[in-house]
């Protein structure tokens, strides 16, 4: 490999420039991810809102973090019951397929509840 360095030198050239530019290349296309991620959890919150709305349930869907990966349901007729009317559906599952860490029901009183992501053993 040395002897082809030698004899082409502009070959080591080409290789660094092209290690940067993967490099470069690399880092934009986990922003963008990222920015798609963002993007998808937004647009889940906001129809996650307007379908509860839709049913006559006053609710608030807001995204919170530093992540952006946590979301929070907040409801001023949050229970047991309602905590459990969630578990029954997909909607956590939802969530965390699209990246969120954490949904939080809220009744604004004090009392929460938290769904976390599982940790694979």
């Amino acid at each position: 490999m040395r002897q082809l360095q030698a004899l082409y030198p502009e070959n080591a050239t080409y290789q660094h420039r092209l290690k940067d530019v993967q490099a470069k290349n690399e880092k934009w296309q986990q922003a963008e991810s990222a920015k798609q991620q963002l993007a998808a959890r937004r647009a889940y919150a906001h129809r996650a809102e307007n379908i509860l709305l839709d049913h006559n349930i006053n609710v608030d869907v807001l995204i919170e973090g530093k992540e952006a990966d946590v979301l929070r349901i907040k409801y001023v007729l949050a229970s047991k019951v309602s905590a459990h009317q969630i578990e029954q559906t997909n909607f956590i599952d939802a969530a965390w397929a699209l990246g969120f860490q954490k949904v939080i029901l809220d009744n604004r009183y004090g009392e929460t509840w938290t769904w976390t992501v599982p940790r694979a053993k």
